[in-house]
């Protein structure tokens, strides 16, 4: 089988964006996963091997026919049949039994007569109870997934590159695809921030900074050898204190010789009992020795210093943001009151349910049940078809877009203008403990990593002189890196207040430690 090579491998979108310099790996044949942060360039080093960009230099040797799954989905006017490649036979069949026929169409037919029903069973066994003549673009999110996926898994490739494929997919639909993937025997990459469809890969690849390393096991092998490498790093770091301390203690011993040797010389110089020349050559020589030795010290501390400076920025870390918030709300009857509530569309029964103030409440459903249209009607931008809602407390709406932050705006800006009642200095103080410091407060919210974008979000919600007491959370993790997934689960633990969130990913519900369920169907 064909391994995927990639030497010395250089690929830039513009004079100022490099993305891969002298980039070399390989991909042997099998299943593995490839992880790394938002913007290290997994889809475009996905879009290289498939052949949709070309490196500016270095070999590439890819797949002969990659199946290639990406992050776009469909606009264009194709229907299911001619997506699945199916549209001309089931034309030839319609033809065919109407009588009004050519040779080409009974070549075309094939004997294949039950086809348009044998095509509507397999889209049902994908759940996409749709026509094989309905538009490929009017189908959901998740199922445009699903029916893609399927078309891969299904075809001739002998390498099947999968970017990001549990996005749209609701609990459903990652089950399926996670069946899908260990039942399928071919060569697959798969590009994820989806912790269980990674336990599955043999392989893990990172991605940082240009470069690709392998870890040998599944996702919680590839932790464990990553924090292990953290614990060696912060020895090291340790290491390299301790032999500052060591260069400095000797510096300032050789200081204190060279001193005591100098005034031991002008005692002999002031009693007159060594030769004048001589004095003044063994003081010249030591002088020298000793200047050159300084320097020989200063840079060796110098260097260990620029040392301990970079692995400190290496392992930086944010502070932990403190979602603690004052719980007076507590002392009321109820966070959240809906009465006979009938949304618009979506699950058409009444919903009636009493939400306590602290209850942490997760929204389950498959796509299309109305999870996010209810959030919205607790928010007041969607009106109920009828039923009543109350809400005691400040709202806050956190969708995978935080869309609640203002892009146009700078950082310190946004948070002005969602946590008002604060000091200048408050503020400052404030970002700064999140990693916003100096001029990078006045970044804008548009140009920050999903990370940033979602530190800065948690902290406009939770401070301020009314901080929310009911966060509404719809999907908030599904663009984030696994760093950032990571950050957002510790923050979210510590919330105090009332907790209604939209998600598909378990480890996330079980992280952050939910206590109820609301189940709505389909």
């Amino acid at each position: 089988m064909t391994a995927i090579s990639l030497h010395q491998l250089h690929f830039q979108f513009s004079s100022d964006r490099v993305i891969f310099q002298q980039l070399s790996h390989s991909f042997l044949p099998g299943k593995q996963g490839i992880v790394g942060d938002n913007g290290s360039g997994k889809s475009v080093l996905a879009a290289l091997i498939c052949g949709q960009y070309l490196p500016d230099a270095g070999t590439l040797i890819g797949p002969i026919s990659p199946g290639f799954l990406t992050q776009q989905h469909y606009s264009d006017r194709i229907t299911i049949a001619d997506f699945l490649g199916q549209d001309a036979r089931l034309a030839a069949l319609r033809r065919v039994l109407s009588g009004y026929f050519s040779p080409q169409d009974l070549l075309l037919a094939e004997d294949n007569w039950l086809l348009e029903e044998q095509l509507r069973h397999q889209l049902a066994d994908i759940h996409i109870a749709a026509d094989p003549q309905r538009e490929v673009a009017s189908l959901s999110g998740g199922e445009q997934t699903r029916l893609m996926l399927w078309k891969l898994f299904t075809g001739n490739h002998d390498w099947l590159i999968l970017d990001e494929p549990g996005n749209h997919l609701d609990l459903a639909g990652r089950r399926w695809l996670q069946q899908e993937i260990e039942r399928y025997t071919g060569n697959l990459l798969l590009i994820s921030h989806d912790r269980d469809l990674l336990e599955q890969m043999p392989q893990i690849h990172e991605l940082s900074d240009g470069h690709l390393r392998s870890y040998g096991g599944n996702y919680s092998l590839y932790q464990q050898q990553k924090q292990e490498q953290h614990s060696a790093q912060l020895r090291q770091l340790t290491h390299q204190k301790e032999q500052l301390k060591t260069l400095r203690i000797a510096q300032q011993n050789s200081i204190e010789r060279a001193e005591k040797r100098a005034k031991s010389g002008k005692k002999l110089r002031d009693s007159g009992s060594q030769c004048l020349l001589l004095l003044d050559k063994m003081k010249n020589s030591a002088e020298m020795r000793r200047s050159s030795s300084l320097r020989h010290a200063d840079r060796k501390i110098e260097q260990t210093q620029t040392t301990i400076a970079d692995m400190q920025q290496k392992l930086q870390q944010p502070k932990a943001l403190n979602m603690v918030i004052d719980t007076q709300n507590k002392k009321s009857r109820y966070a959240v009151q809906m009465d006979k509530l009938i949304m618009p569309y979506g699950y058409q029964g009444e919903i009636t349910q009493t939400i306590f103030p602290g209850e942490r409440y997760w929204l389950q459903g498959n796509n299309g049940c109305g999870k996010s249209t209810l959030l919205k009607i607790l928010t007041g931008k969607i009106i109920p078809q009828s039923g009543t809602v109350k809400m005691q407390g400040r709202i806050a709406y956190f969708d995978q877009h935080q869309s609640l932050l203002q892009g146009s705006l700078s950082v310190l800006d946004n948070l002005r203008y969602l946590a008002s009642g604060l000091t200048e200095s408050e503020y400052r103080t404030q970002l700064a403990n999140i990693g916003f410091r100096r001029d990078n407060v006045f970044k804008l919210a548009g140009s920050l990593s999903g990370g940033q974008r979602v530190r800065l979000a948690l902290l406009a919600i939770t401070s301020g002189s009314q901080p929310a007491s009911i966060l509404l959370l719809d999907e908030p993790d599904n663009h984030l890196d696994l760093h950032a997934r990571q950050m957002f689960e510790q923050a979210i633990a510590g919330y105090n207040g009332t907790l209604m969130v939209v998600s598909h990913d378990r480890h996330f519900i079980d992280n952050i430690e939910v206590t109820h369920c609301l189940k709505l169907m389909s």
